[in-house]
């Protein structure tokens, strides 16, 4: 006998009647929306974290203070917008303090926004011509020591400010003129600093539901109520007017014009390293995309063009900032820009 073939089962259909699916959404979410959740709470947790570190900053750097309040909303809009990291977040950086207090004491502080601007430039250029990625052929010993020298100058022109003296111009000055602010130290200002010192460094080893807020504004927060509390004659911050009202244009040189290429290069340099350095470190801390170098210093370089021709610092990554952005829970650049809105937001509700 001839075998059957097996039976195969005809494909379902849904009846007519049948239910179908239905999308939930007319229109497809933007990009910027689909990660909202974890962006809006992590750009007020970098905005809490930026405000006083820019701050600071600007007034260690002999530059207006609302300079670093500039820097830090092109830092965060421009630079978060343009450049080719997704989490890092731009700003006024420390490891350019020193840098920007010698420019300002030997050409001003207008001739300084041009040198800004103008090594916006060259960022700008070098991300173009694609060499960003030789940035990373640099030694890392070359740059440790560079940072290292910046951070010993910084930590002798800040003891002085720590014991309630005036810093000198340079590291060799600072230190010379240690001993007389030791003797003559302002007690009430180096108690202040001493606390605020003593929370960052044990703010590791606290426990970690205690460690969801930064180091650093918990450090600010502390210092300022006890500061509030014990000591009103401390020497405080002042901001007069709006960030609108701060705004001034930059200047060039009358002379002097080697030293103001050298200073632009310079600038350009440091700020570069600093910031490819800083977003190959985040990208280590997060799973997702990859930094695109070459177009991280197009966004840097525009961002320092806008900062240097509004009056504001020199703008690069910050780690800082960019680990707290990612510790926060950042999803995408949203983050970083959003922190840039809100610093501008706050700056601009100031009234003179």
């Amino acid at each position: 006998m001839e075998a059957r073939p097996s039976a195969v089962p005809a494909p379902s259909h849904s009846p007519p009647g049948g239910k179908r699916s239905r999308r939930r959404f007319p229109f497809p979410r933007p990009p910027f929306a689909a990660h909202v959740g974890a962006d809006v709470p992590a750009s007020l947790v970098v905005f809490l974290v930026a405000l006083p570190l820019s701050l600071g900053i600007a007034a260690a750097s002999g530059a207006p203070v609302m300079a670093g309040l500039i820097a830090a909303a092109i830092g965060g809009i421009v630079a978060g917008s343009l450049g080719g990291s997704p989490l890092q977040v731009s700003g006024p950086a420390a490891g350019l303090t020193v840098v920007v207090a010698g420019l300002v004491h030997e050409f001003g502080w207008q001739v300084t926004c041009a040198i800004t601007a103008a090594a916006g430039v060259v960022q700008l250029l070098l991300g173009i011509s694609r060499v960003g990625r030789a940035a990373l052929a640099v030694s890392p010993v070359v740059v440790k020591a560079m940072l290292a020298g910046i951070g010993v100058t910084i930590i002798l022109q800040q003891l002085h400010v720590l014991l309630g003296s005036r810093p000198a111009g340079s590291a060799l000055e600072n230190l010379a003129a240690l001993p007389a602010a030791i003797t003559h130290l302002e007690l009430h200002a180096a108690l202040l600093g001493v606390a605020v010192v003593a929370i960052l460094l044990c703010w590791n080893f606290l426990p970690a539901a205690v460690r969801r807020m930064p180091g650093p504004l918990a450090a600010v927060a502390a210092g300022t109520a006890l500061a509030v509390a014990f000591a009103p004659g401390v020497e405080r911050i002042s901001l007069d007017g709006s960030i609108l009202s701060a705004i001034s244009l930059p200047q060039l040189p009358d002379d002097n014009w080697r030293a103001f290429a050298f200073a632009i290069l310079t600038m350009a340099l440091i700020a570069s390293l600093e910031s490819l350095l800083s977003a190959v470190a985040v990208d280590k801390m997060h799973t997702g995309p990859r930094t695109n170098l070459n177009r991280e210093l197009i966004g840097q370089g525009t961002a320092n063009i806008v900062s240097g021709s509004l009056g504001g610092l020199p703008v690069t990554g910050v780690i800082v900032r960019s680990a707290t952005n990612v510790e926060a829970g950042a999803a995408t650049r949203t983050s970083a820009v959003l922190h840039g809105v809100w610093v501008l937001a706050f700056s601009a509700s100031l009234r003179a």
